[in-house]
């Protein structure tokens, strides 16, 4: 009998676990790949380089160069679109990094100014990083800004940052990224 209560329990939350989950980048599937834009520190006299390919085993991959001369020192690539987060309250980033730190950022408007951050590091094999939405910090320019957290219903764009303060190559496979 308990063991039927057990397996009944699992299937329970597994069936409103995976309900609850959905996938807003996916590389291997085309209608979840949207386009990605690469920047840099080149906006401001940096000569940072850094790239965005799709590799066929599905798979985003942002990498490249990050010099601190000429006073840079930042590479990105953002993805433009629109995410209803109503009743989600975390994001799960499918990535394999190369033990250097990141950023993970959202905008609630592409236009908006500043961004909520979230920085972690990466081991160097493929992981699940989970980020709840609370933990996110508004900044701007590198500056953290005295505004509230992160209260909004959706988000017009996603972003990957890596501005380390050290001249680095970097690696960055995104393999997928859900909501929950």
């Amino acid at each position: 009998m308990l063991n039927y209560l057990s397996i009944f329990l699992l299937m329970a939350y597994t069936s409103t676990n995976a309900q609850n989950t959905q996938v807003i980048i996916d590389f291997t599937d085309p209608n979840k790949t949207p386009s990605w834009e690469v920047f840099s520190d080149g906006v401001m006299g940096g000569v940072s380089e850094s790239v965005f390919t799709t590799e066929p085993e599905g798979v985003g991959v942002f990498s490249g160069h990050v010099s601190t001369d000429n006073n840079g020192g930042f590479a990105g690539v953002r993805c433009p679109m629109k995410v209803n987060l109503s009743a989600k309250k975390k994001f799960i980033l499918h990535l394999t990094g190369d033990k250097k730190s990141y950023q993970f950022r959202i905008k609630h408007k592409s236009s908006d100014p500043h961004a909520f951050v979230y920085a972690f590091e990466t081991k160097g094999y493929a992981e699940k990083i989970v980020v709840d939405i609370d933990k996110f910090i508004p900044r701007y320019r590198g500056r953290d800004l005295d505004l509230p957290a992160f209260s909004h219903s959706f988000i017009e764009e996603i972003c990957f940052l890596i501005g380390n303060k050290v001249d680095e190559d970097y690696k960055l496979q995104i393999h997928k990224i859900n909501i929950e």
